[in-house]
């Protein structure tokens, strides 16, 4: 039992299948591309916020270190002084 296709049911086939897929993007589009873009602006405003975190982490530890630095340095200068008396 041999079928033959012809060009023309071929060619159905074919732009049946291309109207499924265009229907499908359209679909997907219109129910979820605007959900699906709100979520990846969130995920990017989320990782600007991170980025953001990371270099005021960065500054706190920076002005703990100068403060405790300057600790240290008072605590020496009264020992030294305490010392010579």
């Amino acid at each position: 039992m041999e079928q033959s296709l012809s060009a023309s049911t071929v060619l159905l086939n074919v732009g049946i299948q291309i109207l499924n897929l265009v229907i499908f993007f359209l679909l997907f589009k219109f129910l979820l591309g605007d959900t699906v873009a709100k979520g990846l602006e969130e995920r990017e405003h989320l990782l600007d916020r991170i980025k953001n975190a990371e270099g005021e982490y960065n500054t706190i530890i920076q002005d703990a270190e100068a403060q405790k630095n300057g600790i240290l340095a008072d605590a020496l200068e009264k020992q030294k002084s305490i010392l010579k008396e």
